[in-house]
């Protein structure tokens, strides 16, 4: 378990940003990610910052490119299956969110091979998680669910 276990995670100038637990990460994960947008730190003083070279007019031309994906017939043939890419639940097309599978925050784009319909549970859970972080806990899941 992580020594970040159910400590919030505050800005630099000491705005609340979340009390979720940080359970399912490992330290080693922590120290050697780039989570979260901006420089942060978490309660005990760790800091966690993000990816520098990424600013935020990148990002949101990053989000404009989303929404003119969300609107095509690409998408809704992904969504029409009613399938979430992570847990493979069977959801309501309707239910499903675009998500990034390497978060924009951390150097992802919006670009067809990074786009999956993820069910609302499943994206906000895994939130700035990279796919190796996100898979490791999935598999957490699935040892505790057998």
């Amino acid at each position: 378990m992580s020594n970040f276990a159910g400590l919030g995670l505050y800005s630099n100038d000491n705005n609340y940003l979340t009390n979720e637990p940080f359970n399912h990460l490992t330290n080693s994960v922590l120290d050697r990610s780039r989570i979260f947008p901006g420089n942060l730190r978490e309660k005990g003083g760790k800091s966690i910052s993000f990816d520098p070279e990424i600013d935020k007019r990148e990002i949101d031309r990053r989000k404009q490119r989303a929404k003119k994906l969300r609107q095509s017939a690409w998408w809704q043939r992904k969504v029409a299956k009613g399938v979430c890419y992570y847990c493979e639940r069977k959801v309501d097309p309707g239910e499903l969110t675009m998500d990034h599978v390497v978060p924009l925050a951390r150097g992802g784009k919006s670009t067809k091979g990074n786009l999956v319909p993820a069910c609302k549970d499943c994206n906000n859970k895994k939130k700035y998680l990279l796919p190796i972080e996100w898979d490791e806990y999935l598999k957490g899941l699935a040892v505790r669910k057998s």
